[in-house]
């Protein structure tokens, strides 16, 4: 009995195994040492665009490419050399593919054959490379600007910078200025201003300009900027951005000047300055030879006045400078005005004029006296700095990264990013209702005192265990650093998920660390080669890292080379070839094979140095041991993959709900068309068919938008009246693949039970969770998963049990296993929320407590029956609803109709097909494409029409927003809502509007025809 037992468990698993592999969507095939296919899944012919009957017995690399074969060859020699697993990326026409090659081992221990799975890992190798182009971007921008520009923290520490600033201060090139205190660079007795200037920025979020004296390359010469500098917050963080313009020069010709102490501080060390002055008592001008260049004019062309100079301005600027002007005169107080005026050559300048009051003995303003400066540089650069502002708000807004802002003080959560919304669960609006606190699953004691660390630290980072909306639970590691906003502490955290490779994490920061912020100096070598003489010097760790015995050579590019592996050595040798070229920065990476026979990756930057001239003559680098760093990153690629994988449902129900409105308003006009194409032919006539056969394939598609929203969650549904026997259906359709072979899967269902009012996802995630705690159970042991379903009328027995069961029948739905069972204690806890006898990484302890608030939320009842080493049995009794289930399409023979209609969608193809149905049905039909264009033919007529059918998602407002403008008018006038995807709509608002049916595209001709005749019946315009 037991030998018999175990030939037919080897033999279901086998055929799980078969079942798996010919039906998945990924390619998969087997070689032989030779290369010959000796098994292979449909995905992996439709791939290669052969025949599955032809696959079989070819050889895969007479079937490839050239180039491809022999790369394909050289890793599964490999595989079949070493007996080790072997991944590889390929790409052509911008497709990515991972290749996944694993050794198959026979009975006597030997590599028979190769088990290769290819991959296509586009979409993430384009978001990977675009993230690149991003980052070269920013620091592109950075490096464009004219002068010294610097990001600081709120302390004024720096953060990054140009390489104008690092050649300006640092003193040698490996120098790395991060971290440094601006102000340790000004001169001792600026310090006071600039303390000063940062407070006003800090508290005012004023814009401040200083001239300071900033020390050069650390040495004792010093010298003077003019440094502007704006507050910046960035997701609650606060930033300075500081430009600064070298005005060493101005400095030194200030002190030579001897101009009055009236004029003296208007006057500026920049070109294109002039200064006016201005008699307020006979309004007599004064100008200076540079006023007439800033304003266009040729010199004496007209009399310097005050109405000459509101000439010049551009009318858009005129009013708001003039009456800046007179209000200042009228108050005798200084002012700032800034305009525009147009040269004579047709080119625009910016000009700025500062002016400040003079008074007589009797205290009254007699002149003013100002300068105007030409700032149309100022200016351009200012939006230059605004865009580049933009862009960097709008990458941090949109950073994929979780971030988290919390009260230190409360625990409460102030902000979160779109990223942690998704990753928990929970929508934006509800992480706002909580406290970190409801996110942990310690004792809160623990984070209470976690968050009293933030009273005396800046900067924090510790690991802790969250629970998501689903119950799961997940390792975070935690980033914070305090930050003040209106001076209120709050924590700014960045979250990792690490929950898969916490054992990892923290060599992978450091090594990320190492790689943006410092060089590091063990393990690394020095190198200088001479472009004329291509004389080399290595370091003493040089020959170390080249695994050659110092000064066993001479040290040139051929002995390098000769040490690199012969399939990396033409990408290095290009690499250098092209960087000499180009006078250009070297960069590569490569393997060398060390005397013990393991393989050593090796990465050298090297940067060009110039003469005098301008001519590189030579170059200089730095070479890094990186092959610690390339294995991290392979694991970190295994761990990311299986991430994805368990993020699948959640990756499903994001893409599905993008796309559904869009792709059922492409299926409207196919199912439509098809449909009015059958009416227009015979049945007999062939185009008959092919109509037939279009609509079929539409309907296919449409069910498929609803199964996969269903699937994933992605649509919120309402409680209904629903079969369970459906539910179960497609509930083991998910979890039949994820169902080890050891446990086997018994169904009794009673297919004559009647339906239950409930919401379909609920019912879905119930049997999910009792299927899922079962075969958890019977993980090590293997047994039986048994579903039933039955309908029952309580007996007394039942009802003397449970007092809850009403005299009326129940559907009974049973989930029951054959593992390890419960105790007693532990049965009386198992709906606690958070209790749980599972790892830490296996549950969360809200899996049977929500199931318990779902059933009970139905005015059913759950019943769990286990004993130690007796396995587990659920029960579950929800009460029979006798309606008919909803949600089917009505059958109903189309009938005419003479009613007057006004349609309403922004999609072309829609508006013309329905306006076609509409009138084949004999309705009177104005259709038109835009909600305003609506509008204004309702509002000529409002008692004009009997019906109006709009579309939920518009341009300019939203089909309910459309039926809200009607109801003010005609709140007795109907109003049919169609949508592609029908989530997030506001249910009070649909009732303020009259909508009385929301129908999902595409529509039936049929359906479209009941729902009219239903809707308005014999209430129509004549």
């Amino acid at each position: 009995m037991n030998r018999n037992s175990k030939k037919f468990t080897e033999a279901q698993k086998e055929q799980t195994y078969r079942s798996i592999f010919k039906d998945s969507c990924d390619p998969k095939f087997i070689i032989d040492q030779h290369g010959n296919i000796l098994d292979a899944n449909d995905a992996f012919c439709d791939h290669m665009g052969i025949k599955a009957s032809d696959c079989l017995n070819m050889n895969i690399y007479s079937i490839l490419p050239y180039d491809i074969a022999t790369r394909r060859k050289k890793h599964a020699d490999e595989v079949f050399r070493t007996g080790k697993s072997s991944y590889f990326e390929d790409e052509k026409d911008g497709v990515y593919l991972r290749n996944s090659v694993h050794p198959v081992f026979g009975e006597n221990g030997e590599k028979e054959m190769l088990y290769i799975v290819i991959q296509d890992i586009t979409t993430s190798k384009l978001a990977e490379l675009k993230s690149k182009k991003h980052s070269a971007f920013s620091n592109e921008a950075m490096e464009a600007f004219p002068g010294s520009f610097t990001v600081l923290d709120s302390t004024g520490k720096i953060v990054s910078c140009n390489s104008y600033f690092r050649n300006l201060i640092a003193k040698t090139e490996d120098d790395d200025l991060s971290g440094i205190n601006t102000f340790d660079l000004f001169h001792p007795d600026d310090h006071a201003l600039a303390f000063e200037k940062l407070q006003i920025i800090l508290q005012n979020g004023t814009e401040e300009a200083g001239d300071l004296r900033v020390r050069l390359h650390g040495g004792p010469e010093y010298r003077w900027f003019r440094i502007s500098t704006k507050r910046l917050i960035v997701d609650n963080e606060i930033f300075l951005v500081s430009a600064g313009t070298d005005i060493e020069k101005y400095k030194n010709t200030e002190k030579q000047l001897s101009i009055n102490n009236e004029q003296l501080r208007f006057i500026l060390s920049q070109s294109k300055t002039g200064s006016w002055e201005w008699n307020v008592k006979n309004n007599v001008n004064k100008w200076t030879d540079e006023i007439w260049e800033l304003y266009g004019l040729d010199m004496n062309s007209c009399e310097p006045s005050y109405e000459n100079w509101k000439n010049i301005i551009i009318a858009d600027d005129r009013e708001n400078v003039e009456n800046t002007v007179i209000n200042a005169s009228k108050k005798g107080i200084p002012f700032r005005i800034e305009w525009r005026v147009h040269h004579s050559d047709g080119s625009l300048h910016w000009l700025m004029s500062r002016g400040i009051p003079f008074r007589d003995s009797d205290g009254n303003v007699s002149r003013y006296v100002g300068i105007v400066i030409d700032i149309t540089d100022l200016k351009q650069t200012e939006e230059k700095l605004k865009e580049s502002e933009e862009r960097f708000r709008t990458f941090f807004e949109q950073h994929s990264a979780i971030m988290m802002i919390l009260d230190p003080e409360t625990g409460t959560i102030i902000d979160v990013n779109e990223a942690a919304a998704e990753f928990y669960g929970w929508s934006q609006e509800q992480l706002l209702q909580m406290k970190v606190m409801e996110l942990n699953i310690e004792n809160p004691k623990v984070s209470v005192k976690r968050l009293e660390g933030w009273k005396t630290a800046k900067k924090r980072q510790f690991i802790v265990t969250h629970r998501k909306a689903d119950g799961a639970l997940c390792d975070i590691e935690v980033f914070g650093k305090k930050i003040h906003v209106k001076d209120r502490p709050l924590a700014f955290l960045i979250l990792h998920d690490i929950t898969e490779r916490k054992q990892f994490q923290q060599a992978l920061v450091e090594s990320k660390e190492r790689m943006h912020f410092i060089l590091h100096v063990a393990n690394a070598g020095i190198w200088e080669t001479s472009v004329k003489t291509e004389e080399n010097k290595w370091s003493d760790e040089i020959w170390r890292l080249f695994d050659i015995e110092p000064g066993s050579c001479t040290p040139s590019m051929e002995s390098w080379l000769n040490t690199v592996i012969p399939e990396d050595r033409p990408s290095v040798e290009h690499a250098a070839e092209e960087a000499v070229q180009n006078n250009a920065e070297f960069n590569a990476n490569w393997r060398i094979r060390t005397a013990d026979g393991s393989i050593r990756w090796l990465m050298s930057k090297g940067n060009p140095l110039k003469d005098a001239d301008g001519k590189v003559i030579r170059y200089a680098g730095i070479t890094l041991d990186i092959t610690g760093q390339k294995r991290i990153e392979a694991e970190n690629e295994k761990l990311e993959s299986r991430i994805r994988k368990s993020e699948r449902l959640e990756t499903l129900g994001t893409l599905a709900g993008g796309i559904a409105h869009d792709f059922n308003n492409i299926l409207t006009p196919i199912l439509s068309y098809s449909e009015l194409g059958m009416m227009q032919l015979p049945d007999k006539e062939p185009l008959h068919e092919f109509f037939k056969q279009i609509m079929i394939a539409a309907e296919r598609a449409k069910n498929l938008v609803n199964q996969i929203l269903m699937f994933s969650k992605a649509r919120d549904t309402d409680s209904s009246c629903l079969t369970v026997q459906s539910v179960i259906d497609e509930a083991m359709q998910l979890l039949r693949p994820s169902i080890p072979s050891t446990i086997k899967i018994e169904q009794r269902i009673n297919h004559s039970c009647r339906n239950i009012f409930a919401d379909p996802s609920k019912i879905y995630q119930v049997i999910l969770n009792l299927c899922t705690n079962a075969a958890q159970a019977m993980e090590d042991t293997g047994g039986v998963l048994t579903i039933e379903l039955d309908e029952i009328n309580p007996g007394s027995n039942l009802t003397k049990k449970f007092p809850e069961l009403q005299e009326q029948p129940y559907v009974r739905l049973t989930v029951a296993d054959t593992g390890h069972g419960m105790d007693s204690k532990t049965l009386d806890r198992i709906f606690e929320p958070f209790f749980t006898t599972k790892p830490v990484n296996k549950g969360t302890g809200l899996g049977l407590s929500v199931v318990h608030g779902i059933i009970t939320g139905y005015n059913g009842l759950i019943d769990v029956e286990s004993a130690p080493e007796k396995g587990t049995a659920v029960h579950i009794y929800l009460p029979v609803n006798d309606k008919d289930v909803t949600g089917k399409e009505q059958k109903g023979a189309i009938s005419d109709g003479t009613a007057s209609i006004l349609l309403v969608d922004d999609e072309k193809t829609t508006l013309e097909v329905m306006n076609m149905i509409l009138t084949q049905l004999g309705h009177r039909v104005q259709a038109v494409n835009t909600p305003c264009q609506a509008l204004e033919l309702f509002r000529k007529s409002p008692q004009a029409f009997d019906l109006v059918i709009t579309d939920l998602t518009m341009p300019e407002m939203t089909g309910i927003r459309l039926a809200s403008e009607i109801y003010l008018s005609r709140p007795e006038l109907p109003v049919i809502l169609m949508t592609g995807y029908e989530k997030n709509m506001d249910s009070k608002e649909i009732e303020k509007s009259n909508i009385v049916r929301i129908l999902k595209k595409p529509v039936r001709f049929n359906t479209i025809s009941s729902t009219i005749n239903e809707v308005i019946g014999d209430n129509r315009i004549s």
